[in-house]
């Protein structure tokens, strides 16, 4: 007698369809870049990915369970011990690590996702201890490398900071510019802080700037 197979298709899911949880993170990801976190709602992510709420729930709790999952992929792709780890600690000069992340972020940064999260954070605290525990993590990636030039701490730890508000804001000011238009603006920013920190290095005496 021959055996029956199982139905592989998760409920709410077509014959046609085999939905995974990235495929939501995906769509998810892709709805978030039309305005802000209010795009990211299971029914109409469902609709465009032609199938019902029912595969949804197969891999999600809820709705905020999906959006934490975006944020996951967020900090995943971006993050300093998830993305950039290799780049920092290399062992290539500290100002071509620095250009090695930034070139990095750029190439990975094709929409406004970022800034939508962040403006998202300002009425979301748990997502802005998350974003602010992630920008710490990520300055002080940018603060090792300042270090290893020769600065000292304070110093090391100034620098970064602007530098990295410099990365976070290139897609919003560059964002409409081609790739290789970008990466030709981010290099002058890059070539300007590099140049700073070595002033600092040949007259220590320097006002640091104050801390945020």
């Amino acid at each position: 007698m021959p055996v029956s197979k199982q139905p592989t298709t998760k409920p709410g899911e077509s014959q046609s369809v085999h939905l995974t949880r990235d495929d939501w993170i995906d769509a998810a990801w892709g709805a978030l870049s039309e305005g802000s976190l209010d795009t990211v709602k299971v029914d109409p992510i469902a609709k465009r990915l032609k199938v019902t709420r029912g595969s949804f729930y197969w891999h999600f709790k809820n709705r905020q369970d999906l959006i934490d999952a975006v944020v996951d992929r967020w900090i995943y792709r971006l993050g300093r011990t998830t993305a950039v780890h290799h780049l920092i600690d290399s062992e290539k000069p500290p100002a071509d690590r620095l250009w090695d992340v930034f070139e990095y972020v750029i190439r990975m940064v094709s929409g406004p996702q970022s800034v939508f999260l962040r403006l998202a954070a300002a009425s979301d605290p748990q997502l802005l201890q998350r974003i602010q525990s992630e920008d710490e993590n990520r300055i002080q990636g940018y603060t090792q490398i300042f270090s290893a030039m020769g600065l000292d701490e304070v110093r090391a730890r100034r620098i970064a900071e602007h530098y990295y508000v410099i990365v976070m804001s290139e897609f919003l000011r560059n964002g409409c510019l081609d790739l290789d238009q970008r990466l030709a603006a981010a290099r002058v920013q890059h070539e300007f802080v590099t140049e700073t920190a070595r002033l600092f290095l040949e007259h220590p005496r320097c006002a640091v700037p104050p801390s945020r």
